[in-house]
């Protein structure tokens, strides 16, 4: 069907909205592609000869551009939504106990994979080491020597953190070249952390629980220069009864033992979100000021600059069910369901092969752990193999959580090595009278602690 954009840009609003009420799903598409072009023909060459009633008509093109092409997306995101919904409906009904059970399996898987948003992406291996797909060779180089490693987290700035089997905390990045690491303040002071349980980390936080339910946190503080120099770091220093932590860009949160939730940002407490209100919570997830909650019952709540207006696309979650995980990315919303498939809320239409990722995520079956940043969805399948909506991974080396006797045995391992004189790590000779081997040596400012 072909459209005359020009005469549709010209119709009433309420011209426009029956127009589109009887418009399908590609004709929609169609009329959002044209009415794109129109605004970008009428956008260019401002000025120059025109005069001062032709650039007022542009401008008005420019505006109805604006508004009729808003109205065809969100007639073609209710279309989706309406689709999504109608097969989460169709699905067999889970009892509670039945979600809790699945739950619980499924948490050991909880902190297994993770990806930085620059389509690399982070894993632990059932031996308790760290393996990376990415294009930076330091970063690669750095984590290949971790060991005993029980849970990993990475920020978007190619950043990869490592919880120790002992409570202590390991981290490198991209961006941190080994001569200059001793002046950042933010990686340093992690390896003064201990009895930490759990780790998070983002673009500007790396945040720790620790045992007692208190919180630790560290931000690269340049960040917030634009922010009046305001480090919310310093309030996370009072919580307690905390028993799960998250980072978001300038904002770090905080579940409460008692299934509240408590935030902060470089604004101060964030007492603007209606995440403050929420009650019986036992899982959160958030990239900043957006944030989803995951509730007994299956259910997820979503609160963000968009409540009480309208919604970001990827906040519309009233309508799942049956999710026993979570996690939010920059621009997609996931949720890891008890039968073991993924839900996704987001705009497919602004990432590349959108339309192919989602189908492909429709397909995915037995995950145990999903993970996102960007526009980056990453599962673990039970099998320990990895998929994900960037491309096939190098290797698919089987990824999770470490066992008591495999992390003894690579003990053994290492230690043997020592002793003929051999690094464990890159396999190359100790130099005379060292300790570790020159390569090792190179990143020594990481503090590998072997």
């Amino acid at each position: 069907m072909n459209y005359d954009i020009d005469s549709i840009i010209m119709l009433s609003d309420s011209d426009v909205d029956r127009l589109i009420s009887g418009l399908d799903y590609n004709q929609l598409q169609q009329l959002i592609k044209l009415c794109n072009e129109r605004g970008s023909l009428a956008t260019g060459n401002r000025g120059g000869s025109l005069n001062e009633r032709q650039e007022q008509f542009r401008e008005h093109i420019r505006y109805r551009c604006r508004t009729v092409g808003y109205k065809l997306e969100d007639a073609r995101d209710n279309i989706v939504r309406n689709q999504r919904a109608s097969r989460v409906a169709s699905l067999d009904v889970i009892s509670a106990q039945e979600i809790n059970r699945v739950r619980e399996s499924l948490a050991k898987y909880r902190n297994c994979i993770s990806c930085d948003g620059h389509y690399g992406i982070m894993g632990l291996k059932t031996n308790g080491s760290v393996i990376i797909t990415s294009s930076s060779k330091y970063a690669s180089a750095a984590t290949s020597t971790w060991r005993k490693i029980v849970a990993v987290a990475s920020g978007p700035n190619r950043l990869y953190v490592g919880l120790k089997s002992n409570g202590e905390v390991v981290a490198c990045s991209e961006f941190y070249e080994s001569s200059k690491i001793a002046k950042e303040k933010e990686l340093l002071d992690i390896y003064d952390w201990k009895n930490v349980i759990a780790i998070d980390a983002s673009s500007t936080n790396i945040v720790g629980l620790r045992s007692d339910g208190t919180v630790l946190a560290t931000s690269n503080l340049h960040e917030y220069k634009e922010h009046g120099n305001y480090n919310p770091v310093d309030d996370v220093t009072e919580w307690r009864a905390i028993k799960s932590v998250v980072a978001g860009y300038c904002h770090l949160w905080g579940l409460k033992a008692d299934g509240t939730v408590i935030g902060t940002s470089y604004r101060g407490i964030n007492n603007t979100s209606d995440a403050k209100y929420w009650r019986d919570i036992i899982a959160i997830a958030s990239d900043g000021s957006e944030i989803v909650g995951l509730k007994p019952d299956g259910t997820v709540v979503a609160a963000g600059s968009g409540v009480g207006s309208k919604l970001p696309r990827k906040l519309d979650v009233n309508y799942w069910r049956d999710i026993v995980a979570i996690d939010m990315g920059s621009h997609f919303t996931v949720g890891l369901r008890a039968d073991g498939s993924v839900m996704v809320s987001g705009d497919f239409t602004k990432v590349r092969d959108g339309a192919r990722d989602e189908k492909k995520i429709e397909q995915w079956r037995n995950v145990v752990a999903i993970a996102t940043t960007g526009s980056i969805i990453v599962a673990l399948m039970a099998d320990g193999t990895v998929d994900n909506t960037y491309g096939a991974l190098t290797n698919n080396q089987n990824f999770g959580t470490v066992s008591q006797q495999q992390m003894l045995a690579l003990e053994q391992k290492d230690n043997l090595s020592r002793k003929k004189g051999v690094c464990p790590f890159c396999n190359e000779k100790f130099g005379f009278l060292r300790k570790k081997c020159k390569i090792c040596d190179n990143l020594e400012s990481l503090k590998r602690g072997y």
